[in-house]
């Protein structure tokens, strides 16, 4: 295990592999693995359509597929790219929408591309397939990751939470502003506004 750095500048603790931080983005191959688990239990299916299990969303929504999804060629509207979203969270870092609602600022967008077209890597896909899970499986997107990822592969120190809290130990993330020291914001954001697309925690272990 390579290291650099400190895992805290107030402690100036070393970072460990057991020290718990947000994975960003990488959470995308957590939902792709639950998803695909379900896929093999038949449970799910890579044609089965959004508005097959999520028919409150909007129509030209409805024939994209989970294939499509999984693989970033939905042509799905991106919601972090959503100035109210960006606007709602801004107002509100500690407190996230419930995951339902985070796409509910691209509602009225159009299509980027006609689905399986093209590839853009999306945010927005990542959330309809933690939505399907859900609505395939009848239980919380967390739950399915406890069952069908975290316990079978062991991954004790992992998890999807909500709010803003860490568990400890924590490799802190800072801000750095050239006019003064760096800023602690290691929870500042609640995870909840990534959910299925960036919420996880876990550790370099």
């Amino acid at each position: 295990v390579h290291t650099a750095g400190v895992a805290d500048t107030t402690t100036g603790a070393a970072p460990e592999a057991t020290d718990h931080m947000r994975i960003a983005s990488a959470a995308k191959a957590f939902s792709g693995a639950a998803a695909l688990s379900l896929v093999d239990q038949g449970k799910l299916s890579l044609d089965d359509t959004i508005g097959k299990w999520l028919p409150d969303l909007p129509a030209a929504w409805a024939d994209v597929t989970l294939r499509q999804l999984l693989s970033h060629t939905s042509g799905l509207p991106d919601f972090t790219q959503n100035a109210d979203f960006g606007a709602a969270a801004g107002a509100s870092l500690d407190t996230p929408l419930p995951p339902e609602q985070l796409l509910t600022f691209v509602y009225d967008e159009p299509l980027v591309f006609p689905p399986g077209s093209r590839y853009m890597y999306d945010n927005t896909d990542n959330i309809v397939v933690g939505l399907m899970i859900q609505a395939a499986t009848g239980k919380t997107y967390a739950e399915v990751l406890q069952e069908q990822v975290f316990a079978p592969l062991g991954l004790d120190s992992t998890s999807l939470p909500v709010g803003t809290e860490m568990p400890e130990p924590t490799l802190h993330g800072y801000d750095l502003d050239e006019q003064g020291a760096p800023e602690d914001v290691t929870e500042l954001v609640a995870a909840g506004w990534a959910w299925a697309s960036g919420g996880i925690v876990s550790t370099p272990a």
